[in-house]
């Protein structure tokens, strides 16, 4: 017999579970598919505490069984796309409340870790139907309103207050959901973009406008590195320690609390552990997603006008000379950090691409008729356009040369000119020279560069951030975030 007493030991991660053979796989699986089918038929609006814990622990063991026997063919979706439903109006309805039954949320929180382990899980596995028969069965829409519920319970802006970079507090658990999240998208974005052509215009970009948000717990993360590098570089020469705020700090309930107030009591940068893993993790899986949109010409002006790539620029201000700080090379988490900036230079690259040929495209349409207008390559390339922007209408050519414009004046061409100095098209993973180039421009970007048009320093790359953060909250504001 098998049931929630049972599972809520078998699904536990401490469990080793027993082998068995395929016969048992299968017998065991189809258990566990009669059980939430059969849980299921009661509505969850009319469960009552106990029902709900064991539909949890049974979606929960659903999640362990894909990750130790890869089920190709799962076949609870529809219940699954239900309890997303059902989770996504309750998180409309927890959202009206500004999130206040905190019981509830941490409930809704749980179920949602273990429903979006499933689908990451199947819809990860090749060779397997699972994707399809997730987005057919109409579950996109769902993860869409969860993460745009899950953005604004951790961007909380106070009624007539505007956006600020102290608004953000998230949670581990908050972090859990969206890291998912993210991930998930990665994988829909990769294996079925055309999923995103049934969304409308103003919708995606709310959709990016939300990764945009999300993006800023990557770059509190990354401002909490540089002060506690700064931080324990003015140790060592001073032999001076700061007061340790641990034992102010309540972190008995790290559900609740913002993990970044977890961080910072601790204050430990040499320490990974599982906070920082777990931004760290985020933070990759974000800009794999972004660099993956950023491939295709279509998302790119959705990328500039949410803020995105600005961001990208941002994010960018933070990262020094590893050999500013005596320790840093030998620090697995900057080690991880650097990984995460390769791809957010992938991201400004691919989006430079396909500005580049706009900017072009625009300055040889008008009066001035110049061959000498945008990035110069080592390559021969056509003059023609390029067959991408066929897709695009005016108006967002215009946003792409705009952007080219300003990354002009704001960076330099020559500058500009290194992330793109041999490129055909964009990438998902740079290799050769094209990585040759991408790190290149981040050792320029974090120390100095001058020619006659160019003074680079860092100086003018606070000046940068200054101008970023205020577009970035005009962006925001603009748009309700």
């Amino acid at each position: 017999m098998c049931g929630p007493i049972i599972l809520k030991v078998w699904s536990k991660k401490a469990f080793r579970a027993f082998e068995l053979s395929p016969k048992e796989v299968l017998s065991f699986v189809q258990t566990l598919y009669s059980l939430l089918k059969e849980t299921m038929k009661k509505p969850l609006g009319e469960m009552n505490q106990k029902e709900m814990e064991d539909t949890l622990v049974i979606v929960k063991s659903h999640a362990k069984a894909i990750k130790l026997y890869s089920l190709k063919d799962y076949a609870c979706f529809q219940q699954i796309i239900a309890l997303l439903k059902y989770f996504a109006d309750q998180m409309g309805e927890l959202e009206k409340e500004s999130f206040s039954n905190v019981t509830e949320f941490l409930l809704v929180l749980s179920f949602l870790i273990e429903l979006y382990k499933i689908i990451s899980r199947t819809i990860h596995l090749n060779r397997s139907e699972n994707i399809k028969t997730f987005i057919d069965a109409g579950g996109f829409p769902f993860l869409i309103s969860i993460q745009n519920s899950m953005i604004n319970k951790i961007n909380m802006i106070k009624e007539n207050e505007t956006d600020n970079y102290s608004s953000l507090t998230v949670s581990y658990q908050d972090l859990k959901v969206i890291n998912l999240s993210i991930k998930i998208l990665k994988e829909i974005v990769i294996k079925n973009p055309s999923v995103w052509e049934s969304i409308d215009s103003d919708s995606k970009l709310q959709i990016f406008l939300d990764f945009q948000i999300a993006s800023k717990i990557s770059l509190l993360f990354f401002e909490f590195i540089k002060n506690q590098f700064e931080k324990s570089e003015y140790q060592e020469k001073t032999d001076d320690s700061f007061e340790d705020n641990s034992a102010n700090s309540d972190n008995s309930n790290p559900h609740i609390i913002s993990i970044f107030d977890i961080l910072h009591s601790e204050g430990n940068i040499n320490k990974s552990n599982l906070y920082t893993d777990k931004l760290i993790d985020f933070t990759n899986h974000l800009f794999e997603l972004l660099v993956s949109l950023s491939c295709q010409v279509s998302f790119c002006p959705l990328l500039i006008q949410s803020g995105i790539v600005w961001r990208c620029i941002e994010l960018l201000t933070y990262f020094d000379d590893p050999n500013r700080y005596s320790r840093k090379i030998e620090n697995p988490i900057y080690r991880k950090t650097v990984t995460s900036i390769e791809m957010i230079c992938n991201v400004l690259r691919n989006v430079l691409i396909f500005s580049n040929e706009a900017y072009i495209l625009k300055t040889n349409s008008s009066l001035i008729k110049s061959k000498e207008v945008g990035i110069k390559t080592k390559k021969i390339k056509s003059q023609e356009l390029l067959p991408s922007l066929d897709k695009l209408g005016g108006f967002e050519r215009t946003v792409l040369a705009k952007f080219q414009t300003a990354i002009f004046h704001l960076i330099g061409q020559s500058i500009t000119q290194v992330l793109l100095m041999d490129y055909y098209e964009p990438v998902l993973i740079p290799k050769g020279e094209d990585r040759d180039n991408i790190l290149r421009f981040m050792k320029i970007f974090a120390t100095s560069y001058s020619d006659p048009l160019t003074l680079w320093n860092y100086e003018t790359k606070q000046e940068l951030k200054e101008l970023i953060m205020s577009q970035i909250i005009m962006i925001n504001n603009s748009n309700g975030k």
